[in-house]
């Protein structure tokens, strides 16, 4: 009875990890932007650069997944009050301090 309950609750994390990683990636989206600022946070844990708009705030950290691991080129080729078509992928949720991820600078 206790193994099942165990191996129920590790493919319900697996499950749960696959499913939320085959949204994230269904999240795909082409939209058009205006820079008013960029910034790079930086913790205790992590650092990751944020791009403020007058819509929305995007985050552009590194997604191993997608084989982006150019971060700083795309954060340095944003410059205030200019208009860049860019590709995100994620979902803006405020309670966890959750931002798109910009991916991709077309």
């Amino acid at each position: 009875m206790k193994n099942r309950f165990i191996i129920g609750l590790i493919v319900l994390v697996v499950l749960s990890i696959i499913g939320y990683n085959i949204a994230w990636f269904s999240s795909s989206e082409e939209i058009e932007i205006k820079v008013n600022k960029t910034e790079r946070i930086n913790d205790k844990e992590d650092s990751k650069y944020l791009v403020y708009t007058d819509e929305e705030t995007f985050e552009n950290t590194d997604v191993t997944l997608l084989g982006k691991w150019d971060s700083s080129d795309i954060q340095g080729k944003l410059h205030s009050d200019s208009t860049y078509t860019v590709v995100v992928y994620g979902w803006r949720v405020p309670f966890f301090s959750m931002y798109r991820n910009i991916t991709e600078i077309k």
